[in-house]
């Protein structure tokens, strides 16, 4: 008798160049304890352990954050076969994807699509305004405004931002001191300013989920 080999098919998005990565995942390969998936660019990867309690780690890269996210997902369910989708906490934009190839491959079709939406409706048109430069830890101005603009836009679209007037439309601006963000109602003049003098308050800013402004 033949044994059939249980496998799955995982996928996520190079942070770098955008490509989407897929590739089988078998359980008599995965018994290497380790496998490693890199984008053919070569600046992103994503590995998989098995542990000894029959457990399944993912360190994925993100498009958000600077830091991979970790998951844990138990044997079976990782060869379910069933379409699962791993978010990022921090943005909601989902970074892992693991299931039927067919599902996976729409599924990551479907992404990069919404991606490239929400990347022109904030005018930008590369995933560099994603890279951060190591040795400087900081993102030159513009760059922290499209991804706080980005952010506002879909915060907006959702129906999260509240002023008292609720008329709106909203906008984004750098405050005088081009230390803070500023979101305000172009209605009433209600306003809210965020901290964007770094990378580590942008990303704080990713964080929320409302905004409330105030007079």
């Amino acid at each position: 008798m033949i044994l059939q080999q249980t496998k799955t098919t995982v996928a996520y998005r190079c942070p770098h160049c955008g490509a989407g990565i897929l590739s089988p995942v078998g359980v008599f390969k995965l018994s290497a304890d380790r496998l490693v998936l890199k984008c053919q660019c070569g600046h992103s990867e994503m590995t998989i352990t098995k542990s000894k309690d029959e457990k399944i780690r993912l360190e994925v890269p993100c498009l958000i954050c600077r830091a991979p996210h970790n998951y844990t997902l138990s044997e079976s369910l990782f060869f379910s076969g069933k379409l699962f989708l791993l978010p990022c906490h921090v943005s909601g934009l989902d970074v892992c994807v693991l299931g039927q190839q067919e599902d996976v491959s729409e599924a990551l079709d479907d992404q990069g699509r919404e991606l490239a939406r929400m990347l022109e409706e904030a005018g930008i048109d590369t995933l560099d305004v994603f890279s951060i430069n190591e040795e400087k830890k900081e993102l030159p101005d513009s760059q922290i405004y499209d991804i706080l603009n980005l952010l506002v836009r879909e915060l907006e679209a959702d129906g999260k931002i509240y002023c008292e007037c609720s008329a709106g439309p909203y906008d984004v601006f750098f405050s005088e001191d081009g230390e803070s963000i500023v979101v305000a109602c172009e209605s009433c003049g209600n306003s809210k300013q965020f901290p964007a003098d770094s990378v580590s308050a942008a990303v704080d800013f990713l964080n929320i989920d409302e905004i409330i402004l105030e007079q």
